[in-house]
């Protein structure tokens, strides 16, 4: 599914946007499938089949995010060997430019690179303080932080069928689901459902909501990011 999916809720002048844009290819990996861009990120998805190859490239820093068990060889650019191993959901960041190639060694790789602008281009780290009602202040159990640098804050939300949530906030974010489930979304006095696919990606602005879970056990990880969070572009619409 490409384009933009925008859910408005004018009576409460809110403006949830879950969003897919298309963008052109980059670089010689051919694995590699675009699947989301805006000023912030960059978001690509790898297929790979055991002995798939990608000659010598660099991967932006960013968030890496693997849906499967996969061995990949992985040839630096001096030459050295190593063996790097992937499990399902597996994140990872990495803070700095990697040049290398690769061949997938076993498994079938699935991985989602999230590359994040403001680490591409080395802005000064953003100091952003959390909001009281902040999702892993409100709710810590089922949202599990995992990593809080100068660039994302990235959170593991994890939780059972006929579990709830009490009203909290995100900062504007990458979604990657893992797991299929469906939610009960309700975002000022307006309810609505979602379903989530295992590999279905979504941008979402700033928002406040409270949330149960109708089926699945659900599994998202939500990629903060801050150089977004004041950026008028993705803050709630009045």
């Amino acid at each position: 599914m490409r384009g933009d999916l925008t859910l408005t809720l004018a009576s409460a002048g809110l403006v949830l946007v879950l969003a897919w844009v298309p963008i052109a290819s980059s670089g010689t990996d051919t694995h590699l499938r675009p699947v989301l861009e805006n000023e912030h990120v960059r978001v690509h998805e790898l297929f790979a089949s055991p002995g798939a190859s990608s000659p010598m490239e660099v991967r932006p820093p960013g968030v890496r995010i693997s849906l499967s068990k996969s061995r990949f060889e992985v040839t630096g650019e001096d030459g050295t060997v190593s063996i790097v191993d992937y499990n399902p959901g597996q994140i990872v960041w990495v803070e700095e430019p990697e040049r290398h190639a690769w061949t997938l060694l076993a498994g079938e790789a699935h991985i989602f690179f999230v590359d994040v602008k403001s680490a591409i281009e080395r802005r000064p780290p953003l100091p952003v303080t959390l909001s009281p009602n902040h999702s892993t202040i409100v709710d810590a159990e089922q949202h599990h932080l995992v990593l809080d640098n100068g660039h994302v804050r990235i959170i593991d939300g994890i939780a059972s069928s006929g579990a709830s949530s009490a009203p909290h906030t995100h900062a504007p974010s990458v979604l990657v689901s893992l797991a299929k489930s469906r939610f009960r979304v309700t975002i000022a006095d307006k309810t609505r459902i979602f379903d989530f696919e295992p590999a279905m990606v979504r941008w979402t602005n700033h928002f406040e909501h409270t949330w149960d879970i109708v089926s699945g056990d659900a599994r998202v990880v939500m990629i903060e990011i801050k150089s977004a969070h004041d950026d008028p572009a993705f803050r709630r619409r009045q």
